[in-house]
């Protein structure tokens, strides 16, 4: 098979769109779609070298196997290996016994049904995975087993042009599978095979069915597919559904560059491009790794530490390309050691043996066995206790139940109209606990908050579970407000509050009868997580408040705009930064005063943290701030509401 330098470009193309999109997502917030021009290419080639070598009768099933095992399996064991290594001296008995999993199901190509019950590819835990990015060679390694037998199997029954119509038919059912299972089962449709097989299958399909295209043609055709490219680069992000049909974007634009074959192409057959696309490979395999211990210790938020990192993961990924890849690192080591049996043997024998002795909390691992390695192993498995009242979430119950619906307890009263609404989604759960607990039990409270659902007016058109919970949840949110017309709504989310028009969801809520709107800006959140900041870099601190770079700046900065945009607008704002922090600067409120941390993870706080802004900010200042408007009587409020508060002490 003939050498493709344009292929070669385009796996530079991909690498270098899910570097910048993992190192800063704002950059190109969908380049993680590089990840499905890798597909297409793989289903290609792969397809390339079965029916070639069918046809010429020198096609085998363990020399096809061989290949790939010779190909995948070093490079990612050493990666392995490395962070087994790391992880013994640095990490906690629970997250060691995570990364030995992640490690063993990665080896054995596995990891796609791991991580499609743990996380979703773009939630804020994916930071803590360091071997999350290998769900997509666990599908190709997956694909690369089935696909030989699938060919070979129809090969004995059919001719060649009746294999060619089933691969074009699977290719059609995989893909409406995939647009299906992504508005049911999100997660799954991302991570498993037969709702990504059409990805590669396409690319298959591209060597079944060639085109071969004048000179005059070609080269427009492969700049329509790089524009393509681009613009799914550009245009598309993690808030769409994935796969779907914009998956077709970056699908059909490398298809175009493979169909226009242009090897003198001066975009993808230069020198950098080329050399990229030889050890792209590699890079990806290193560069998640550098992105997450960047993530750890804080400093995703200094460009030039990120800039860093990306010529690290570069580095990294060459020299894993020229001494794994290539196999010069044999004039070193033993060349016994580095084959793929012993590799794949050696990675998966120590994961297994980690993950079952439960990450190893002896004395022979100093750190498992210090007070901060305790500490974490509290935080990662914080115990809520119905704190969040998951019964007043749709999405819980759509995940538990297939059905998105909320308790009749959540919304419903015999106490007759007015009272508090709360309405978010699980950062408003966060505050439930508090304010359940300091409003005076004369008042009632109704609760509608669902993770990840930002409130909002409109019903999204996005097919995904989590939008469809979403727009139950709001749904039953305004016909709530409708029904008990309350006499305050807390309105309470994550982050990107500057993304909602307030004024027209506040003149919508009068509307239906809620007599005031009252919006809490997000809390101030930590990546990594607040524990581990506090345990690797505050561990001697006793004071209430830390300063690290690894508050996420982005939050203090969307406080601001909230702040401005809501200064003419009836709705009350109470900002929880300036309550917080200090001058907005990295300087905020991480414990109480009896030193439990405020939030459990990166912002979701604790019921200490939710007693403490309930009670010392957010009552305080409805009662400061509604008491002198007509109609409002607080006197049970204020019953509830401290004269004095630590925190006060510390507001602008």
């Amino acid at each position: 098979m003939l050498f493709r330098k344009d292929i070669n470009g385009l796996r530079a193309m991909a690498i270098i769109a899910v570097l910048l999109f993992h190192f800063d997502a704002n950059l190109l917030p969908g380049g993680f779609t590089g990840v499905d021009v890798f597909f297409v290419i793989s289903g290609y080639l792969m397809t390339t070298i079965i029916f070639n070598g069918i046809e010429q009768n020198r096609f085998t099933l363990s020399g096809f196997y061989s290949s790939r095992a010779k190909r995948i399996l070093p490079p990612l064991a050493i990666l392995c290996i490395s962070l087994l290594i790391f992880g013994w001296i640095n990490f906690s008995a629970s997250d060691y016994r995570d990364l030995a999993k992640h490690a063993a199901s990665s080896i054995a190509f596995v990891s796609n049904f791991i991580y499609a019950n743990e996380t979703g590819y773009f939630t804020a835990s994916a930071t803590e995975k360091w071997l999350l990015h290998t769900w997509s060679l666990s599908l190709e390694w997956q694909f690369y087993m089935l696909y030989p037998l699938l060919i070979l199997g129809l090969k004995k029954r059919f001719s060649v042009d009746a294999i060619k119509l089933w691969l074009v038919s699977l290719t059609l059912a995989s893909f409406m599978f995939g647009l299906y299972m992504s508005s049911h089962l999100p997660e799954k449709a991302f991570f498993h095979l037969p709702f990504r097989a059409w990805e590669l299958l396409f690319g298959g399909l591209l060597f079944l069915y060639p085109l071969k295209l004048s000179p005059q043609l070609s080269k427009p055709v492969e700049v329509s597919g790089m524009v393509m490219i681009l613009l799914s680069y550009l245009f598309i992000s993690s808030n769409n559904a994935w796969p779907s049909y914009l998956t077709l974007l970056p699908v059909f634009g490398a298809s175009m560059i493979i169909i226009a074959n242009r090897q003198e192409s001066l975009f993808t057959n230069n020198l950098i491009m080329q050399k990229l696309g030889n050890s792209s490979y590699s890079i990806y395999l290193w560069h998640w790794p550098v992105c997450i211990y960047l993530y750890q210790m804080g400093y995703m938020q200094n460009s030039g530490v990120v800039l860093m990192g990306v010529l690290a993961s570069l580095i990294l990924g060459w020299l894993s390309y020229k001494l794994i890849e290539q196999g010069k690192i044999t004039r070193y080591l033993p060349t016994q050691l580095l084959t793929p049996k012993w590799l794949f043997t050696i990675t998966l024998v120590a994961g297994i043996t980690i993950y079952q002795l439960h990450g190893i909390t002896s004395e022979i691992r100093p750190y498992s066995t210090t007070a901060q390695a305790k500490f974490l192993e509290e935080y990662e498995h914080f115990p809520l206790q119905g704190a969040y009242l998951d019964q007043c979430n749709a999405y819980h119950s759509l995940k538990s139940t297939g059905e998105a619906k909320i308790a009749a307890s959540c919304n419903h009263s015999d106490g007759g109209t007015g009272g508090v609404m709360l309405w978010g989604d699980s950062h408003a759960q966060a505050l439930s606990l508090g304010l359940r607990e300091t409003l005076p039990d004369t008042i009632n409270f109704y609760q509608v908050a669902s993770s990840g659902c930002k409130p909002s007016l409109k019903q999204s058109d996005d097919q995904s579970s989590l939008a469809q919970a979403c727009n139950t949840s709001n749904q039953i949110a305004l016909e709530t407000i409708s029904r008990i017309k309350p006499d305050i709504v807390i309105i309470a989310q994550a982050n990107h509050h500057e993304d909602t028009n307030w004024e027209q969801i506040e003149a919508k809520l009068a509307q239906l009868g809620a007599k005031e709107t009252v919006l809490i800006g997000p809390v101030p959140q930590w990546r990594p997580s607040l524990p581990y900041v506090i345990a690797e870099r505050h561990w001697q601190e006793k004071g209430q408040y830390i300063t690290d770079q690894a508050l996420d700046n982005s939050i203090l900065i969307s406080d601001d705009k909230l702040d401005i945009q809501t200064q003419d607008e009836d709705i009350t704002f109470i900002s929880l930064v300036d309550s917080l922090c200090i001058d907005k600067e990295m300087t905020c409120l991480a414990k109480t005063d009896k030193q439990q941390l405020l939030v459990f993870d990166y912002g979701h706080l604790t019921q200490a943290g939710s007693r403490l802004i309930a009670k010392q900010v957010i009552v305080p200042q409805l009662i400061k701030r509604l008491s002198a408007k007509p109609g409002y009587t607080f006197e049970e409020l204020a019953k509830a509401a401290p004269q004095q508060t630590h925190i006060e002490r510390y507001s602008k």
